[in-house]
């Protein structure tokens, strides 16, 4: 018993940590622009309720500073802003990231456009949409259905199991031979 009571608590705790990709190698979508790849867009197509959401931005060797504002339909938007500094030791490399909070959607919708407005210096350089799809998780009420399931299952076996036993019991004390009934 106390087994299955460790196995439930350590199930319950590892399903409430939440794993949030704020690294870009775990970004399975980019946009570059400019020449040479100066600027990297590194996003995950999918925006999953519930969870914070985040872009990384990477400029690379460049002499200028860039603006981005990021710009949902509903009004929610996000700015950042990245400037060359050359002393540096990434080799002229700038990063800065954003995230939206999960909460500010509460229903599915595919192909959601993201307006991404780049601006630098001296004037706007570029206006580009991302699409991205806004997912729900999957119902997190599964763990309790499988849990209820388990012990429904097993206390029937486990009653199942008595019947068969008390059966065996009163076989045992009839005093027929090799516990053998007779017929009426």
């Amino acid at each position: 018993m106390r087994f299955i009571l460790i196995l439930v608590t350590f199930s319950l705790l590892l399903g409430s940590v939440s794993a949030e990709c704020k690294d870009k190698d775990c970004m399975p979508d980019s946009y570059e622009f400019g020449n040479y790849g100066h600027v990297n867009i590194y996003y995950n197509s999918v925006f999953e309720i519930g969870k914070n959401w985040f872009i990384i931005i990477e400029l690379n060797q460049t002499e200028e500073y860039y603006d981005f504002n990021f710009e949902f339909e509903e009004g929610s938007s996000k700015g950042a802003h990245l400037e060359d500094m050359s002393d540096n030791p990434d080799g002229r490399q700038v990063t800065d990231s954003i995230s939206f909070s999960g909460s500010i959607f509460s229903e599915e919708v595919f192909h959601k456009s993201l307006f991404v407005n780049i601006t630098d210096e001296h004037d706007s350089l570029e206006s580009i949409i991302l699409k991205i799809h806004i997912n729900k998780p999957p119902a997190e009420d599964m763990i309790y259905l499988w849990g209820g399931m388990t012990v429904f299952w097993a206390s029937i076996g486990a009653y199942v199991i008595y019947l068969s036993n008390k059966f065996r019991v009163l076989s045992d004390k009839s005093g027929l031979e090799d516990g053998r009934r007779e017929k009426n």
